[in-house]
């Protein structure tokens, strides 16, 4: 171009001298070539002056060039300072020549997450745009599971006992101008969560760490990583050295995935929460550990209690003890073991599912609530179809001839963070639950669960129902009699009369 004609050079007492060629070679002709991939050949009328070769001015060996010299730049260097309002900033130069440019950006997500810059300008065209590469670590926290309420996996309805499986996002970030990196993601988790560890101890086993290279994700071995954890404690620290982050490319994603189990703990508050915070180091020209954290990613997992109101079909306002449930959920299993019973397993804190006879049956008090509520109940974004069974009425009672059928579902609002737990009667619409129906996740959790208070009504008819047992039959037995008692008295009578 127009500016081919300049030739820059450095002088072998410069302050930047000795920084350029630390490490670099010399060829007999007096040619040096620094680490930093720059040539310098030696000027044929000055001894102390070295001329650039301009073809080995990349932009990446420009790049760790001003990474160098920024550590040693005195306070009498020529330099200006332009403040930026927006996006561009404009720094007018006098001088033809190659200048590093430093400074700090702050993106737009979170202003509070201030990263230093540094780029060197390895135009000879006075005017030339200069981006510098500013790049924010991210982090995003997910739940691996069948019945999360939304597309971005932060919420997710599981019953105690279940396994779920949490995974953590992030890239490898720039490393130019490090020779140290701080990469430190902090999980923990709240009481109703617990990792799987041996014996079952609270403490982290399964934990994977993949770094996507090409179109293959490479697991880590485990000492190409540390894990800072306490057992039983809810918490951990993963940390990514930079011995293992160089090994790969800038903006390679990174998974790290665990499983956890949902204990018995989710049953005392109305929902669990998984936070999750990344610490990166932010300045290539300070010590590593100058650092900012994410801001916290969180995701959250709940569930759902039902409770019964047996109350008198022709007066709603008495209450009826001692009728008795089972309740089953709908699966997709074929017709003859479509029904999957409720039980709670006291030894592991567990809901499980099994046989009918097996299963638990939960009886109503003198307010016709149940003794013990039903727990810990999973729903769905489309919803889940659960039936209660009587399996005895209250005393003078009929007992219900058909399951009281039903259904729930979850829909999370990403907008204000809030879920909320919705219930159907069988030939009903979707209402909110009767209690707690919205779970607000930016408040601390609460000891109030959602649930839902069925009423279920049971009449006194003379009717009896066709379940009804051996009344039926001796019902039915005194009327065949009183009727043959008829038809002989009628018989006797047409013999009398002379009619046969």
């Amino acid at each position: 171009n127009e500016y081919s004609a300049y030739a820059y050079s450095i002088k072998n007492n410069d302050w930047a001298w000795n920084t350029l060629i630390e490490g670099a070679t010399t060829a007999t002709n007096g040619e040096i070539t620094t680490t930093y991939g720059i040539i310098l050949r030696p000027s044929a009328t000055d001894s102390t002056v070295y001329i650039v070769d301009v073809g080995t001015m990349t932009d990446e060996n420009a790049r760790h060039l001003a990474d160098a010299l920024k550590a040693v730049l005195p306070q009498t260097a020529n330099g200006k300072v332009e403040n930026a309002t927006a996006e561009d900033v404009t720094i007018t130069l006098s001088v033809p020549g190659y200048y590093a440019v430093y400074g700090t950006a702050k993106p737009k997500s979170d202003a509070s997450q201030e990263v230093v810059a540094a780029v060197a300008l390895t135009t000879t065209n006075p005017t030339a745009v200069v981006v510098p590469k500013v790049e924010v670590p991210t982090l995003e926290k997910r739940i691996i599971a069948e019945t999360v309420l939304d597309n971005k996996n932060e919420t997710a309805s599981i019953r105690p006992g279940s396994e779920v499986t949490f995974e953590l996002i992030s890239t490898v970030p720039d490393l130019r101008g490090y020779s140290n990196y701080t990469f430190k993601i902090s999980d923990t988790m709240s009481s109703g969560l617990s990792f799987i560890g041996p014996d079952t101890t609270n403490s982290i086993t399964d934990l994977s760490v993949a770094i996507t290279r090409g179109s293959s994700r490479i697991t880590l071995q485990k000492e190409q990583y540390d894990i800072v954890h306490t057992v039983g404690t809810n918490s951990f620290d993963l940390i990514i050295p930079y011995e293992t982050l160089k090994e790969f490319t800038q903006d390679a994603p990174i998974h790290v995935t665990y499983p956890a189990i949902v204990n018995s703990s989710s049953l005392n508050t109305n929902y669990e929460k998984n936070s999750a915070t990344l610490t990166y180091s932010k300045d290539p020209y300070s010590s590593f550990t100058t650092t900012n954290t994410t801001p916290s990613e969180n995701v959250y997992i709940f569930n759902v209690d039902v409770d019964v109101e047996k109350v008198d079909s022709k007066n709603t306002s008495t209450k009826l003890a001692g009728a008795e449930f089972k309740l089953y959920r709908k699966t997709s299993l074929p017709a003859d073991n479509e029904e999957e019973w409720y039980k709670w397993d006291q030894a592991t804190g567990a809901v499980i599912y099994t046989t009918k006879e097996n299963a638990d049956t939960f009886t109503t008090d003198e307010n016709g609530n149940l003794i013990t509520k039903i727990q810990g109940l999973p729903v769905t974004q489309t919803g889940v179809a659960y039936g209660l069974v009587e399996t005895k009425a209250p005393a003078g009672y009929n007992l219900l001839s058909e399951p009281v059928a039903f259904s729930l579902k979850g829909v999370y609002d990403d907008s204000n963070k809030r879920i909320t737990i919705q219930y159907k009667p069988a030939d009903g619409q979707w209402t909110n639950v009767s209690l707690d129906a919205t779970i607000n996740v930016t408040q601390p959790a609460t000891a109030h669960q959602p649930t839902q208070t069925i009423q279920v009504k049971n009449g006194t008819s003379s009717m009896l129902p066709s379940t009804g047992g051996a009344g039926l039959y001796i019902v039915a037995g005194v009327a065949i009699v009183a009727l043959l008692g008829f038809g002989g008295t009628a018989m006797l009578k047409r013999k009398v009369n002379g009619e046969d």
